[in-house]
């Protein structure tokens, strides 16, 4: 119950403009990285593994970290909620993308995105991905929800143009 009633805050706190960031220059890879190892310590969520490929290289996104990986963390207990392993992570120098192996999303959400209280099933009471977009919205990103050829849920926090400026090379 704690759970929903906090979702549930930072849902409307997110329509009503209230959020407050915390803004900074994020290595993508790091960051990845270290929310992997700190899912169940070894790379799995739930007694599920997640894979993860590292693509993004020295690339640097001007945000804010907890909110960034609130969005993966949110799209990683939907696959495992909804999907099926395997469960893949991708990074690219513009984009995060989260695949799963299960039935998809349905067309609805693929077409016009999550509906919060509206849950594909398996429990639940929709706000995951609500509260992801929300935060993708604050943070300047997008989410594209899609599902691959071979079925599967297909998630894509596509970065703001903008990229932060390279650290310095020591």
């Amino acid at each position: 119950m704690q759970v929903l009633v906090e979702d549930l805050l930072e849902v409307s706190r997110l329509d009503a403009g209230r959020a407050e960031t915390m803004m900074g220059p994020v290595s993508v890879d790091a960051s990845m990285h270290s929310l992997m190892t700190t899912l169940d310590g070894s790379g799995t969520l739930a007694g599920h593994p997640v894979d993860i490929t590292y693509g993004a290289g020295a690339t640097r996104i001007v945000t804010d970290q907890r909110r960034f990986e609130r969005i993966i963390t949110n799209l990683l207990v939907n696959a495992v909620k909804h999907g099926a392993d395997p469960i893949e992570v991708e990074t690219r120098p513009d984009a995060v993308i989260v695949r799963d192996s299960g039935p998809g999303y349905p067309p609805d959400i693929v077409a016009t995105g999550p509906t919060r209280f509206v849950s594909a099933g398996g429990g639940g009471m929709g706000l995951g991905l609500v509260i992801a977009q929300g935060q993708a919205r604050l943070l300047g990103m997008t989410i594209e929800f899609a599902n691959g050829p071979n079925g599967g849920a297909h998630t894509t926090v596509r970065f703001p143009a903008d990229p932060a400026p390279e650290a310095p090379q020591d």
